[in-house]
């Protein structure tokens, strides 16, 4: 099966276009990818590289720029998923490269298998692993907090959930704010921990770019597990 991989991609300056290029361009030849694009703001010079590089792609241009993006991306997401009769969706930020590797389905399995988690991320190796409630992160999904990145969405749960508005007590944080709903809706939040497949990883490009360019200062001073 093809699963919906919703990637949303926003006004950027070259060095954040040319991540873009790259999730998009590897999410395209990955065999059980579905790909669909969210306008945030996308640029000419993006477009004319996807149409040089014949990266085939479904855009979805409405009300995706502004204060709304991100709230607004999810529901997309689900929506899209919900119209193609997938239970799990994929949306991924623009500068999250997944393994070549990586297996959708495999994915899809473990998650099926524990139907208490709504939300669930790949985790990323330029960013400290999350611990799980016992403080470790032993097993193939272990439940925590927040996650980012690259979310995989349980769609039968997401089609009627409310995402609240940004809380400002929580620091423009939009990952926490969600996760925060999810669980007092009754959900869990999960990654893919330690007992799961090692294809089950991404890479976050922000880490190779100087903190002039990108704002986490944090990719260069924890170690990168996953990157072998």
């Amino acid at each position: 099966m093809k699963w919906p991989v919703v990637i949303t991609v926003g006004g950027h300056d070259a060095v954040r276009a040319g991540f873009a290029l790259a999730v998009l361009a590897s999410w395209a030849r990955h065999a059980q990818a579905n790909v669909h694009v969210l306008d945030g703001g996308i640029t000419e010079p993006f477009l004319a590289c996807t149409r040089a590089w014949e990266i085939p792609w479904r855009g979805h241009v409405d009300q995706f720029a502004g204060p709304e993006l991100q709230r607004r991306r999810h529901m997309r997401a689900v929506e899209i998923a919900a119209e193609l009769g997938a239970r799990w969706v994929w949306s991924a930020d623009d500068d999250c490269l997944a393994r070549p590797e990586m297996d959708l389905d495999v994915a899809a399995a473990l998650l099926d298998a524990r139907p208490d988690v709504w939300l669930a991320a790949v985790h990323l190796p330029s960013c400290p692993m999350p611990h799980g409630a016992d403080g470790a992160h032993t097993g193939p999904l272990v439940e925590t907090g927040a996650v980012g990145g690259l979310r995989v969405l349980r769609v039968d749960k997401f089609r009627d959930f409310a995402w609240p508005a940004l809380d400002p007590r929580m620091g423009g944080r939009y990952d926490a704010t969600w996760c925060q709903a999810i669980r007092a809706a009754g959900g869990k939040v999960a990654f893919f921990g330690d007992g799961a497949p090692r294809h089950l990883r991404a890479q976050h490009l922000g880490e190779f770019v100087s903190t002039f360019e990108w704002p986490y200062p944090r990719a260069r001073t924890y170690p990168r597990k996953w990157d072998e």
